[in-house]
């Protein structure tokens, strides 16, 4: 793995929000154990415009970076590009079929002596992570994955899956490069 991403929101694309606010907490705790089996669609509604604003669509609506939530077509090309370091839950809306990205890879692969951390509690819960340096042998053959420092932070993904989202043409996906190996 040459360098790492986190999905990145985009303006002026379409946003998913869940109907309830305890849904919302839900997805951040799904864990690392697959749920496939025992999964409930979660109702989630489509924001297509606000505030006199209309958004174009997305193959990926903004819901966080740590939820990703993609439409049937860029689900496909997102599930081949990740193999088996996440699992796809449909979720219900009306208005169209969309599925959340659930990553079960959980890698302590943050380097935390080097990287700039900001501690919720020293040494156990990250707040947030201002500069991340990971170690390059752990993610060898790794497409996504989240560290367990960080269960509620952002899904990291590797170049492979950007360069299939892009080769795609897929509208409304963002990334931002959070890492690159310099060796």
């Amino acid at each position: 793995m040459a360098a790492v991403f986190k999905f990145h929101v985009q303006e002026g694309y379409e946003w998913v929000l869940a109907e309830r606010r305890e849904d919302r907490k839900m997805f951040r705790s799904l864990g690392a154990d697959r749920v496939a089996a025992e999964w409930t669609p979660v109702w989630v509604v489509l924001l297509r415009e606000d505030g006199g604003q209309t958004f174009r669509r997305s193959d990926a609506p903004w819901l966080s970076s740590d939820a990703p939530v993609f439409r049937e077509g860029a689900k496909a090309v997102v599930e081949r590009a990740v193999a088996g370091d996440a699992e796809f839950l449909p979720l219900a809306c009306k208005t169209a079929n969309f599925s959340l990205m659930h990553v079960t890879r959980i890698i302590d692969a943050l380097d935390l002596d080097h990287s700039e951390i900001e501690w919720l509690a020293p040494g156990e819960r990250i707040l947030r992570i201002r500069r991340h340096v990971f170690r390059p042998d752990w993610l060898r053959g790794v497409a996504a994955f989240k560290i367990p420092q960080y269960m509620n932070g952002a899904v990291f993904v590797s170049e492979s899956v950007v360069d299939a989202v892009r080769t795609a043409n897929l509208e409304g996906i963002g990334f931002q490069e959070v890492w690159r190996d310099t060796l």
